[in-house]
């Protein structure tokens, strides 16, 4: 009467061993942001810092580290670092206007590829969402909250995402589809119909 389980399946114990709660998975987004946010402001600091070396400006290394702090403010980050170095150029007697108007291009150029360009891309195979989604993120919460919204924009959008998969509704299943860009989900009878049709068309020549 007790009942035995089967012979082949697994036990309570080890699914739930095997797998992760909703507070690890996360942590494991958030630490995975921060690895890449901060891969992505060291590879911005070296550039910057080697690219004012090269044009003879002084404080090269110093607007180089600040180059790395700032990259973790989207948009205003980027014009504050690229700034900065001006005045200490263009007081430089010893730069003439084309060093000075380079160490302005190609630091804002650096800072534009890797906010617009790598890190929605990286972020968005790291953290499962879509590129232009991480972008419109970080506008929407740079309306909400300043500049802090657009600091904490991916991260947070990457906790909606995993919160939104522990719910079992099918609205909440077609709102994880649109953060991975999956715009248009298929409706859920179309395979069905599609593989009746199939199966129909193969069957027919048999039907004499």
């Amino acid at each position: 009467l007790g009942g035995t389980p089967a012979a082949g399946a697994p036990s309570a114990p080890d699914d739930e061993r095997g797998a992760l709660s909703l507070g690890e998975k996360i942590d494991a987004q958030v630490r995975r942001y921060i690895v890449l946010k901060s891969a992505l402001s060291l590879l911005v600091a070296a550039s910057v810092g080697t690219t004012l070396t090269l044009l003879s400006v002084d404080l090269a290394f110093l607007f180089g580290t600040v180059s790395f702090f700032a990259n973790f403010v989207p948009n205003v980050g980027a014009v504050v670092a690229t700034l900065l170095p001006l005045p200490v150029a263009l007081l430089d007697p010893g730069l003439n206007w084309m060093s000075c108007s380079l160490a302005m291009i190609i630091p804002f150029g650096i800072h534009v590829l890797v906010g617009s360009v790598l890190e929605p891309k990286l972020f968005g195979m790291g953290l499962a969402l879509h590129p232009v989604v991480v972008l419109f993120t970080v506008l929407l919460w740079a309306l909400i909250w300043g500049v802090g919204g657009m600091i904490v924009a991916v991260p947070l959008t990457a906790v909606l995402r995993i919160a939104l998969l522990e719910v079992q509704h099918p609205w909440a299943a077609r709102c994880v589809g649109i953060l991975e860009g999956r715009w248009m989900p298929r409706a859920p009878g179309a395979a069905a119909r599609r593989a009746r049709s199939r199966s129909a068309s193969h069957s027919q020549p048999g039907a004499d």
